[in-house]
């Protein structure tokens, strides 16, 4: 919008209070509803900025950055993952899984997916990944 509205001038008409973000990642997670994931994704705009698209993958390039993820391993151009631009290095996701673990399996995350669970082991090394499946 340009001009930007003056923010601490304006006079809030109405406020409406989401399910809390655990709630809205479940269908998300399991279903796969893209929409969902491109709202989400533009939580990660700056607090002030508008939540543009460009705003949001900003944002996400520096939460990423925070958790040790190097800008190289990553490109993100949508928040469904449906183009063929998104890619992620395998370092990438282990690096978010990490920084997602939850040993008490109470984080929204954990909560979001289907009970089933799967392991991958890997003889000679030191790490496991077990996940829960999103399929029946």
């Amino acid at each position: 919008v340009h001009p930007r509205p003056n923010v601490a001038s304006s006079t809030v008409l109405y406020t409406h209070r989401s399910k809390p973000l655990r709630d809205i990642v479940q269908p998300l997670l399991k279903e796969s509803i893209n929409l969902y994931a491109e709202s989400v994704m533009r939580l990660n705009a700056a607090a002030g900025q508008l939540p543009t698209n460009d705003a949001a993958l900003e944002g996400f390039g520096k939460r990423l950055a925070a958790w040790g993820v190097p800008a190289a391993a990553q490109q993100q151009v949508d928040g469904s993952g449906l183009s063929r631009r998104d890619t992620v290095s395998a370092e990438t996701v282990l690096a978010v899984l990490q920084h997602m673990h939850d040993p008490s399996g109470s984080s929204p995350f954990a909560g979001s997916r289907p009970a089933r669970r799967r392991s991958l082991t890997r003889p000679g090394c030191q790490w496991r990944v077990t996940w829960r499946a999103t399929w029946a």
